[in-house]
């Protein structure tokens, strides 16, 4: 009897455990998880530095941890007694403890660690004093990575790179910064005419965009009566001892004939200041309206985008028009016409009081549209917000329209920061009918099929310069590195995959796009032209314009001229040419450049962009609906209480395994290209325009705009080495060839030798350079002369530019 008891209890028990777990377990099937969540708003804390008495530089937490010696978007100066203070605000978090490290950036070597537990609360936030029990060198860059520890053990991390200087003047420029911001807004004229590079260009036609060479009236907001709401948010993007570069990021809201609206304001600054005087060396705003429903012409059937330098929003549309979605300002909104309803599917704005205060740190992209009005898109980059907070990669949802729902398709994970993300990883994505997900990682072209999670590589080598991918018509183009014969055409749809082939001593060159069609050149191995140093490169004889099926639609040959480079805008191509001499041998002289005038069909889109010219606003753009589209009053603006489905949906890219030197050039704090040849990036970062810096794969600084003094030379014991070189030993070092000497004078102000060549082979090295002249040592004779630079310019030139760098 006992032991049917024993049994009975048995079976309860049992029977009460499958039913308590059973209610509390997650269907897993094949390590598969599946989970539901809201939306969510941003949790991990942000921390501010704080030196010189002032606050800068919101830094944002990544959940998995980083190189420390790649990230650099964030500076601020050690104050004289080695301290740094942290401001952090820990929002949805308890902070407990907080770990540092701090790197020699230019060796790597870990310089100090240390940790701290107790904090000082002030205004909300905790408060943490780093003192660095470290010697550093003036001027000379350092990198810091911070670990807050939460009550929950989890780990957030944190980076900045901080330089030491007894005058940094670090209060001065961030004042100077605000002072002159607030100048333009109150159009005191008097203030902001001296600091002003104004040149003829006619009267400004937009405010999107506006710079110190526009003209007072633009500069100072024109018949604009912005007013700031919300905190200005202060970012130090490179500092030096007399030199700054910042950013001023906020919000301002103006009555306007549309009524009263909303925009994002970013001005880019690199100032000179010490003592008494200050120089405004570059400024540039950007203005970006703030996306409003509400804002929609009936009468014209159109949706008011407003200012802004995004004139071209991602957006899809279904066949009938009945339905189409587009991104603005880090949101994904969709328009149901027949029920009249406009609103968010997807946004990262989650939880900020006002647009400026959202990290932007992805981008959003939308992939394909389906007829029944479901969205892909994409989110790639820093997730600001959600399950991924703080994570780094690309995730792929879908928005089903019935269910009001998104499912989660695809995470891959990149340790990388946003910007390397976007440059890198950026370059095309698309998604075709069949759930076939192509994208690039490292340089490396893949597709991921989504029904049987298949991962694919479609390239046999890194890609060699830039993809050409075009969207409407659904095919991908690209070259290889080391093959000149080649290029490979993926039509995206189908799979189906071409070869543009030549044989024998032909080459063939992908130099990009205008419109859908691509620009391709062609020319002979044997005309090449070779350097004073040996190396080649290869002029083209022939240019061509292809088609959506390979056809040439335009051709441009003249004899006796090669082309050299090529750039494209939206009308015309510009060739810079050369011509061969008559010697009969491969010596080139310039020739004039030459264009090729494009003349686009007008495409009939459904959905397209208008603008707007008006005396106050000026240019205005506006997203045009279909001629059909029909509405008596302003579309309703439901809340979409989105759900988000989650799978186990994540797949691993793989960087290469050996890693190519590159570089990258830095501008206002952002990465714009990444480059393996050097003097291409040092060319790049040496415009007015960049003002840039070029930083190598380690994150090591490799050339600077604008930050030597006008005049410098070598240490004598750095010229005493490097004249006892031999040529042998010259050729070693890093090829700049063909850059320009006076870039060459940022190493000789840091104090690396660089040599050079003469018109008869003659190695020279360059010892030292005045704002006018500079002096030259000849390694063979040991003598040396100082002459002028223009002077010498014509004889390196004569020379074939070589330049040789120790590095």
């Amino acid at each position: 009897m006992k032991y049917f008891v024993k049994i009975c209890w048995f079976i309860v028990l049992f029977a009460g455990s499958v039913f308590f777990f059973g209610n509390k377990m997650v269907e897993q099937l094949s390590d598969e998880y599946v989970s539901t969540t809201k939306a969510g708003t941003s949790e991990l804390p942000v921390i501010s530095l704080r030196s010189d008495g002032v606050t800068v530089n919101s830094l944002y937490g990544y959940a998995a941890e980083l190189d420390p010696l790649i990230v650099r978007e964030n500076f601020v100066t050690l104050e004289s007694d080695n301290v740094i203070d942290l401001l952090i605000n820990e929002r949805a978090t308890d902070v407990r403890k907080l770990l540092y490290e701090v790197f020699d950036t230019e060796t790597g070597e870990k310089l100090t660690d240390g940790q701290i537990s107790a904090f000082d609360y002030t205004d909300k936030t905790k408060n943490a004093r780093l003192k660095l029990d470290i010697e550093t060198q003036q001027g000379r860059e350092y990198s810091a990575e911070v670990t807050l520890i939460t009550s929950e053990s989890k780990r957030v991390h944190y980076y900045f790179r901080f330089k030491q200087y007894d005058e940094a003047y670090f209060a001065e420029k961030v004042a100077y910064m605000l002072e002159f911001s607030k100048a333009c807004r109150d159009k005191n004229i008097d203030y902001v005419i001296p600091f002003l590079e104004s040149t003829y260009r006619g009267e400004g036609t937009d405010y999107a965009h506006v710079d110190i060479k526009d003209s007072y009236q633009m500069v100072c907001w024109g018949k604009l009566e912005p007013e700031i709401v919300g905190d200005i948010k202060v970012t130090i993007n490179e500092i030096y001892k007399y030199i700054a570069v910042g950013t001023l990021k906020y919000t301002v809201q103006m009555e306007t004939a549309s009524g009263d609206e909303e925009y994002v304001i970013t001005e880019r600054f690199r100032i000179s200041l010490g003592g008494d005087y200050v120089y405004l060396l570059n400024y540039e705003r950007d203005m970006n309206a703030v996306f409003d429903p509400k804002l929609i012409s009936l009468s014209q059937a159109q949706l008011k985008l407003g200012i802004t330098p995004d004139t071209q929003p991602d957006m899809a549309w279904t066949k009938d028009n009945s339905m189409f979605c587009f991104v603005r300002n880090n949101t994904v909104w969709y328009y149901n016409i027949p029920e009249n309803t406009l609103f968010s599917v997807y946004s990262m704005n989650s939880g900020y009081v006002w647009p400026s205060e959202v990290c932007p740190e992805h981008d959003l992209r939308i992939l394909r549209m389906d007829d029944n009005g479901d969205v892909t898109f994409m989110v790639s980059g820093y997730m600001n917000n959600g399950e991924y907070e703080g994570k780094t990669g690309i995730l792929l949802y879908v928005y089903y329209r019935s269910e009001n729902r998104i499912k989660e398709l695809l995470y891959i994970p990149v340790a990388e920061t946003n910007q390397h993300i976007r440059q890198e990883i950026g370059a095309f994505s698309y998604m075709n009918a069949q759930d076939v997900f192509f994208f690039m990682a490292y340089g490396m072209i893949y597709s991921y099929n989504m029904t049987t999670g298949e991962l694919t590589g479609l390239t046999a080598q890194k890609v060699s310069g830039d993809v050409v991918f075009c969207r409407d018509l659904s095919y991908v183009a690209w070259q290889e590195e080391g093959n000149v014969s080649d290029i490979f055409i993926l039509y995206l749809e189908n799979n189906a995959r071409r070869t543009l082939h030549v044989d024998g001593d032909k080459l063939i060159k992908l130099f990009g796009y205008i419109g859908d069609n691509m620009i391709t050149g062609y020319g002979s191995l044997s005309d090449y032209a070779a350097y004073s140093d040996g190396s080649v490169y290869y002029p083209i004889s022939e240019l061509k314009i292809l088609g959506e099926h390979e056809e040439v639609l335009k051709n441009y040959h003249v004899p006796g001229y090669y082309i050299t480079g090529v750039s494209a805008t939206d009308t015309a191509i510009r060739l810079q040419r050369v011509v061969k001499t008559d010697d009969g041998q491969n010596v080139y002289d310039e020739a004039p450049d030459d264009y090729i005038l494009i003349y686009e069909e007008d495409q009939n889109r459904s959905f397209s962009v208008d603008v707007r010219v008006t005396e106050s606003m000026l240019t205005e753009y506006y997203l045009s609906l279909p001629s059909s589209f029909k509405a008596d009053t302003v579309p309703k603006q439901t809340v979409s209480d989105v759900t988000v489905i989650a799978e186990n949906t994540l797949v691993r890219v793989q960087a290469l395994e050996t890693q190519d030197e590159h570089y990258e050039v830095y501008s206002f704090g952002s990465i714009i290209w990444i480059k393996d040849d050097p003097t291409e990036a040092i060319a790049l970062a040496d415009t007015d325009e960049a003002v840039g810096t070029v930083v190598d794969r380690r994150g090591r600084i490799f050339w600077e705009r604008g930050v030597q003094n006008k005049n410098d030379d070598l240490k004598e014991e750095t010229v005493t080495k490097a004249l006892e070189l031999t040529d042998s030993a010259i050729d070693a070092f890093l090829n700049l060839n063909h850059a320009t000497l006076p870039e060459m004078f940022y190493f000789v102000y840091k104090d690396i030798p660089v040599y050079s060549m003469l018109e008869d082979g003659s190695i020279i090295l360059v010892t030292g350079y005045t704002q006018n002249q500079v002096t030259y040592t000849v390694l063979s004779t040991r003598k040396s002369y100082t002459t002028r630079i223009n002077t010498l310019e014509e004889k390196l030139e004569k020379g074939g530019n070589v330049f040789r760098v120790m590095r």
